[in-house]
């Protein structure tokens, strides 16, 4: 367990840092667009850096050429005394040049002819011009006829000439700057997207493998070591399937052995005692029940005349007709004892309605080919008994023995009530069934169903992860549990009218108490989930108050999805569009094979009282909890044990691997959620 418990922390730490780490692609792309933009950068700003000190050169080059070439033109006008020449000369390099002045000096070193404060063209940025400096320069020349010293003349160079050429080299360097960048952009963004491509693909791909999904796979693409983990990563996934494809099937052949009569897949006598034990133990649960006990006389004639294989069939077929008659009480469990003898649980049913059952299963029974070729009306009996939770497991089975002998007395085919006056339903002496409609519909009508909240607690650091509703009606200034009129409300087909009152009043609190950080569970009946109007008005129900929609957890039965897995289906659809959690409600309870869980997105399940039950002194059944406990997690799914009597039970139901768990032991239900610790 502490291995599973350490992949879910992996699994949730690698969750977290996906959110906070930066994306691959992004990450090269900005790193390689980072590098290429300080390559080009740094290659243009060198070009540009060269091309300057290139022109620098080029301005003292340009001063001494023009005074030197001046100079010379000068020597013969100022030798021959015409001044008049000299100054078109000089007129001539002026106005043709970028220069700052021209100078003649005379031969005591006085300005003889001066040009200079001509403007210039200003088409470059001042910005610019004081980004890259430039100086103009200044060259001398002599001025002399042979050996003798006529003057001087000095030329500056005015350096706006080469701003303009610098200028238009930064630009074209620019130009090609943006276009290389732009291009080598986008031949980036085409490999890191063809590289990173498959890795997301194998992200995903790991992703769903650490949510317990095997099935997705992904093509070998990419570079080739990408492939050769693709395969690999395939491979594995494979491999895992089968291992948990095995270890399911090891856990199923388990809770037969444990649980399952091998002749005829009901439950085994232990089993079946264990499970009406916890009924009667619990608190919150359906407040009452009927109990059958079927026997078949003479069975073991039967199988010395026919053989054992035959009467193996014969008590198949006799489960079969049990079970095809009980299948209208929902949550119903049937075993068998020894022999032909069967017993049925039938929870919440009333007495007329398990007296129907009864009679129909017997007519069944007599009716199979085995009976009928017996030739005898003297072999099948029932006994029917109500349970109520003040008795024993050996109390009920007695008062349906009794019944059952009654019933064998009267010798033909048939069965019997145990009659006696403490064997009401609780409140049906004194609450008919006309009054209990009234009472519902009222109820109903009045919004006067009330609900109290117990706690389920995180087996980590007992923080509360949700809290359970349980809805109570006022009945004579007593609080009513559901699991009283929960069964004549299902009865009256008001069932979904009570849960659309719970849902609305708990939609509404969660609403008004956003501040607290609630979140609150609920459990719908399979009548509700079945009916499309329901369906339709729990969705816009959840679309009107949203953010109190993803702090609302809904509780369905196993028993609805071995009837329909498609209302599961589209509750999943539901809960994925509005954002609250579906609990699947009684796990391990109905035959479906725990592979079901691949099939549904689910986050938690929750084990009923049945499986907690007397788990201390049962190690069959903590190793058969762990192991739903390990099936669950490598699904991704968090378990929730309800039921809990005892600190000593949390203790090792934590230590099994459960993740949450409530009950009376840890706290009762309270009136308002505010008054339960750790909210």
């Amino acid at each position: 367990m502490a291995t599973t418990s350490a992949k879910l922390d992996i699994s949730n730490n690698s969750a977290v840092l996906a959110k906070r780490g930066m994306p691959l692609r992004r990450m090269l792309i900005l790193s390689v667009g980072a590098l290429l933009v300080m390559l080009l950068l740094g290659n243009s700003v060198l070009n540009i850096i060269s091309a300057r000190h290139y022109l620098q050169s080029q301005l003292q080059t340009h001063a001494e050429d023009a005074v030197t070439a001046l100079g010379m033109s000068l020597s013969s006008a100022l030798s021959a005394g015409d001044e008049v020449t000299a100054g078109l000369v000089i007129d001539a390099i002026y106005d043709r040049g970028y220069y700052e002045h021209v100078i003649l000096w005379n031969a005591k070193k006085e300005p003889w002819i001066v040009r200079y404060g001509r403007d210039m063209p200003d088409t470059v940025p001042g910005w610019f011009s004081e980004l890259m400096h430039l100086q103009g320069r200044q060259a001398v020349s002599d001025v002399s006829s042979g050996w003798k010293m006529l003057g001087s003349v000095s030329v500056k160079v005015h350096p706006g000439l080469m701003y303009e050429k610098l200028w238009e080299t930064m630009k074209v360097e620019a130009a090609w700057f943006g276009f290389v960048l732009l291009l080598s952009l986008g031949a980036l963004l085409v490999v890191i997207s063809r590289t990173t491509g498959p890795i997301r693909a194998l992200a995903d791909m790991a992703s769903t493998i650490g949510q317990g999904d095997f099935s997705v796979r992904v093509a070998p693409t990419g570079a080739r070591e990408l492939q050769v983990l693709a395969l690999a990563m395939g491979d594995m996934a494979s491999r895992i399937d089968r291992m948990n494809a095995l270890q399911v099937e090891q856990i199923e052949s388990l809770r037969l052995r444990l649980q399952i009569d091998v002749v005829t897949g009901a439950l085994n006598r232990e089993e079946f005692d264990r499970k009406l034990q916890a009924f009667l133990d619990t608190r919150e649960g359906v407040g009452h029940g009927q109990l059958i006990l079927l026997q078949v006389n003479d069975f073991a004639e039967f199988n010395n005349q026919n053989g054992r294989a035959a009467g193996d069939q014969f008590l198949e077929k006799i489960y079969l007709q049990i079970k095809s008659r009980a299948k209208k009480i929902e949550c119903f469990f049937a075993g068998r004892r020894t022999g032909a003898d069967f017993v049925c649980f039938l929870p919440g049913a009333d007495i007329s309605e398990a007296d129907r059952i009864t009679e129909s299963i017997v007519r069944g029974v007599s009716g199979l080919r085995e009976i009928r070729q017996w030739c005898r009306s003297d072999l099948v009996h029932a006994g029917v008994t109500t349970v109520a939770h003040t008795e024993s497991v050996a109390d009920v089975l007695a008062n349906a023995d009794i019944a059952l002998r009654n019933a064998q007395a009267a010798v033909n085919n048939g069965w019997q009530r145990f009659q006696d006056e403490s064997h009401s339903l609780p409140l049906d002496t004194m609450h008919k069934a006309n009054e209990w409609r009234e009472t519902l519909l009222a109820a109903i009508q009045d919004e006067a169903v009330i609900v109290h909240y117990q706690p389920i607690f995180a087996a980590e650091d007992k923080h509360v992860v949700y809290c359970k509703a349980l809805s109570r009606l006022s009945f004579n200034g007593d609080l009513v549990t559901a699991g009283v009129f929960m069964p004549m409300a299902e009865r009256f087909e008001l069932a979904r009218q009570i849960d659309k009152a719970v849902i609305a009043q708990v939609i509404r609190y969660l609403d008004e108490k956003l501040h607290y950080g609630a979140r609150i569970g609920v459990s719908i009946s399979s009548e509700a989930l079945q009916d499309e109007t329901f369906l339709t008005w729990l969705q816009d129900i959840v679309h009107k108050y949203p953010a109190a929609a993803h702090c609302l957890f809904l509780e369905i039965s196993e028993f609805l999805l071995q009837r329909d897995l498609s209302v599961a289906s589209n509750i999943m659809g539901l809960a994925a569009q509005t954002g609250f959690t579906v609990v699947i409600d009684q796990f391990g309870q109905s035959t479906l094979p725990f592979s079901y869980l691949q099939s549904l997105p689910l986050k938690w399940i929750k084990i009923d009282r049945d499986l907690v039950h007397g788990i201390e002194d049962r190690a069959d059944s903590r190793f058969y909890l762990q192991s739903i406990t390990t099936i669950a997690h490598s699904q991704g799914v968090k378990v929730i044990a309800f039921g809990i009597e005892s600190e000593t039970e949390w203790e090792l139901l934590q230590a099994l691997g459960v993740d949450a768990g409530a009950g009376y032991g840890l706290q009762k239900p309270q009136a308002d959620i505010t008054g339960i610790d750790g909210v």
